[in-house]
């Protein structure tokens, strides 16, 4: 008997039984729990074999009893015993061997290990095809454990790696038993390149977040530039303060290769095992050598020249061809350079060599592997001193004039400041003069002008130069010199255009002058005023006489002619004017009263310089002025003056009045001021000025008066038309008229009552249209087409416009608003005090408002009704 093909994963195994007999009885059970699981198994004829399975035994683990017994008999044959596991699981892992990162080690371990079991193998792969799987074969270390150990060589940081596990039987079938992963931690950093510098070839590799698990014993970074690797350096990092390795590469070390540099990193662990851990790169590029002319000083007096980099460090010697632009290289100076670093070269260029301000040129050559080449070039700017320059006034009696050159910039400082002076063509004259600095930083010098130049005309030019040596050219000018001209003048020394003082001065250059005369006339009626004035003198070069404007009595524009005797003649030395101004004066009428026959005319805002001798008043009334009366105005105490007309004087004639105003200075000038006329018309009793109403004054109506007076009317308010432009209801139209008059000083019951009048109780229906918000037909002039009146925005901008236009009328006053009034410039202000006399046929002055008979009279008429509401 032979058991055979056992597997105990699956509970299961093949009992063959061999011999010779027609067949056999088998019993089969386990030794738990006695025989309860006890099967007998029948192998009749020629079978031969038992498909054992722990199903039928009540799957009962552990040790089995197999007894064989003839078919016939109870004879026991043989017997035999075998196990199954009561636990076939296993568990699988896989930990780091001494921490190492290159090799792990594999368990498997049963918890009840199959007899069957004689091989454990290991598959382990990273790559998702298996490319890189490996069968690993473990070794039993102890009943149901077995171990493998796996070399990992690349030690990739953070690769998974899956594991699992097989179990080969004895029968040769191949069981899975599990599966687990484990990930690399090997050693890990991150690299990174600091301080950079082009110039110097040179970087630093940074290694940071270094993790080796076996711990640290070295950081070694190879670098290198050639294809084939002949200028590779191994570098060993040295460990910083702050835990991070570094290796500073000096290109000079890589035959001094710009390229791109390759840079790994390589940390080896405690345990000898050597990884990769990063890798990075440097362009290390070329470089333009750099050439710098430096004013250090910030004077402009020397300038280092310095050129660096790569030309730089080959050259054996080096030379700096320094010149200024202008002129070409005649200032040509050649510096020698000095070696002061391995890649820099420098000298230092003298401005005094040069002495000129501008652009300046640097060129350098060297001499490399032998030979002279030109290496480089730039240029620098040398500036102009700058300054202002002034010449003063000159002085006749000293013959000299002062040259002051101020507000000095020149970076160097100043050496000197000079001033050459010139009057002829070919600087035969040419004089440098040396100036003198004084407190305020300025440089002055005096000029003196030969005493036998009497006219000519100076060039001064200005020259700075620095402590550098650079001379430059600051200003340019001219200066003319002369000897001082004859100057006539008339001078107003009363300053009450009474006596004028005439002058004559500087008549020096005639010589000798015997006897000297002021013409004087004014202008108006040629020289019907001449007089002749002679000449006090006052000094040497200086005559003068007082000119009485009593002996001329005329306003204008005056002449003065100077005459002297020189040598025995008589001639013409110079001319000037003065002016003398006529009075004013503004004309009015006042208090006419029809029961006295008479009317006031009063003369205001008089204006005379010299004072006011008498006011005249002519007046009269017929065409051929058989009437003409002069009056005599008296002075009054606010300084107007005032004579009353009476009618009887005249005839007690009716119609219009001529009246002329006559102002006499105290200098004897009489001149027509102002011509007004007054119109006396009727019984003339309606022109009592006391029984008139006026424009302005205290409003002596209200808003309901207002309101019932419209209503007395018949008419039906526009509530459509006007509340477009904000005044939907009477009232509101009625309260607009109230404040916009108040706020003006003029009536509200004159404003109102004259708006009922010119719009017809707001039907309009003439040639304004109700949506111009022109209650009183401002611009609506007699033939005027529709339309041409002036048109309002809103309702209240409208009746302000009509108070304005009142007040105009009715006062001299300012508004107290801004003028919304299109024809307020065009009253004469003032015109029109009165109600009444907005008519132009009742006012005095022939001017108003409307040119309808009695027009304000009925205005007025129209106010007693409405007050009386």
């Amino acid at each position: 008997m032979q058991i055979k093909n056992k597997n105990d994963f699956n509970g299961t195994a093949q009992i063959e039984v061999s011999g010779s007999g027609n067949g056999y009885k088998v019993a089969v059970w386990s030794e738990e729990n006695g025989q309860d699981d006890l099967v007998w198994y029948s192998l009749p004829g020629t079978a031969r074999v038992i498909n054992f399975d722990i199903q039928n035994h009540k799957k009962s683990a552990g040790k089995y009893n197999v007894h064989v017994y003839n078919w016939n008999t109870t004879s026991n044959l043989c017997q035999a015993e075998f196990r199954v596991s009561s636990n076939t699981t296993s568990t699988l892992k896989v930990s780091s061997v001494d921490n190492r990162s290159d090799l792990y080690r594999v368990q498997l371990k049963f918890a009840d290990m199959p007899d069957d079991v004689n091989v454990v193998q290991f598959p382990v792969w990273n790559k998702a095809d298996q490319s890189d799987i490996r069968w690993i074969t473990a070794q039993q270390k102890s009943n149901g454990v077995w171990e493998a150990d796996v070399s990992i060589p690349d030690q990739q940081d953070g690769a998974v790696y899956q594991v699992h596990a097989y179990a080969n039987l004895t029968s040769g079938t191949q069981v899975f038993l599990g599966k687990t992963t484990f990930k690399v931690i090997g050693p890990s950093a991150d690299v990174e390149i600091q301080n950079y510098n082009a110039n110097q070839g040179t970087f630093d590799v940074i290694v940071k977040n270094v993790e080796v698990p076996a711990g640290v014993e070295s950081v070694r970074v190879p670098v290198w530039s050639e294809p084939d690797q002949g200028d590779l350096i191994w570098y060993f990092a040295d460990r910083q303060s702050d835990g991070t390795y570094k290796v500073h590469v000096d290109i000079a070390n890589h035959h001094n290769n710009r390229s791109t540099y390759n840079v790994h990193v390589y940390v080896m662990d405690n345990n000898g095992v050597q990884t990769l851990v990063a890798t990075t790169s440097q362009q290390v590029s070329e470089t333009k050598d750099e050439l710098t002319a430096e004013d250090k000083s910030g004077k402009e007096t020397t300038y280092q020249l310095t050129l660096k980099n790569q030309k730089a460090a080959k050259a054996t010697s080096v030379n700096f061809a320094v010149w200024s632009e202008q002129n070409d290289q005649d200032d040509l100076v050649w510096y020698e350079g000095k070696k002061t670093s391995s890649n820099t070269w420098s000298a230092e260029a003298s401005i005094k060599n040069h002495k000129t301000a501008g652009k300046y040129l640097v060129h350098v050559y060297g001499i490399v592997n032998g030979q002279q080449i030109f290496l480089d070039q730039t240029t620098f700017e040398v500036s102009e001193a700058r300054a202002a320059l002034e010449v003063g006034t000159y002085d006749v009696e000293k013959k000299s004039f002062v040259v002051t050159v101020k507000g000095i910039s020149c970076k160097s400082g100043v050496k000197e400041v000079l001033v050459p002076v010139w009057s002829k063509s070919n600087q035969s004259d040419l004089v440098w003069h040396e100036t003198k600095k004084q407190s305020d930083g300025s440089y002055k010098v005096t000029i003196k002008v030969p005493s036998d130049i009497k006219n000519a005309e100076y060039n001064v030019h200005a020259y700075v130069t620095g402590k550098n040596g650079v001379q430059s050219c600051v200003g340019i000018t001219t200066k003319e010199i002369t000897d001082k001209q004859i100057v006539v003048s008339a001078k107003d020394t009363s300053k009450k255009e009474s006596t004028y003082q005439v002058k004559l001065e500087n008549q020096g250059k005639y010589g000798r002058i015997d006897d000297v005369n002021f013409a004087v006339w004014s202008v108006a009626n040629d020289q019907d005023d001449l007089i002749w004035y002679s000449g006090n003198k006052e000094s040497a070069n200086v005559w003068t006489a007082d000119v009485s404007i009593s002996s001329h009595k005329t306003a204008g524009t005056y002449n003065v002619h100077v005459y002297g005797v020189v040598n025995g003649q008589q001639i013409n030395l110079g001319q000037t004017t003065f002016e003398v101004s006529n009075p004013k004066g503004k004309t009015e009428v006042r208090n006419y009263n029809s029961v006295k026959g008479s009317f006031d005319v009063i003369v205001k805002n008089i204006s005379s310089k010299s004072g006011v001798q008498s006011v005249q008043i002519p007046v009269w009334n017929q065409p051929d002025q058989s009437d003409l009366i002069w009056y005599s105005a008296k002075k009054q105490s606010d300084g107007t003056y005032k004579v009353t007309v009476e009618l009887s004087k005249h005839q007690n004639h009716k119609g219009i009045y001529n009246i002329h105003t006559y102002i006499t200075t105290e200098t004897g000038i009489m001149t027509f001021t102002d011509g007004i006329t007054y119109n006396v018309v009727g019984d003339s009793s309606d022109q009592d000025e006391e029984k008139l109403t006026t424009i302005m004054g205290g409003t002596a109506t209200t808003v309901e008066q207002m309101m019932r007076y419209y209503e007395s009317s018949g008419n039906q308010y526009p509530s459509e038309a006007l509340g477009k432009g904000g005044a939907p209801t009477l009232r509101d139209f009625c309260q607009m008229y109230y404040e916009e008059a108040v706020a003006e000083g003029v009536k509200a019951e004159v404003a109102f009552a004259q708006a009922m009048k010119e719009s017809a109780w707001l039907k309009f229906g003439g040639i304004v249209k109700i949506e111009q918000f022109n209650f009183a037909g401002l611009g609506a002039l007699d033939g005027n087409a529709q339309g041409q009146a002036a048109s309002f925005s809103d309702v209240r901008t409208g009746i302000r416009a009509q108070i304005q236009h009142l007040k105009a009328y009715g006062s001299a006053e300012d508004l107290k608003s801004a003028c919304v009034d299109p024809r307020f410039k065009y009253v004469t202000r003032n015109s029109a005090k009165y109600v009444e006399w907005l008519g132009i046929k009742e006012n005095p002055a022939g001017v108003g408002w409307a040119s309808d008979k009695n027009y304000g009279y009925t205005i007025v008429d129209m106010v007693k009704v409405l007050t009386s509401k």
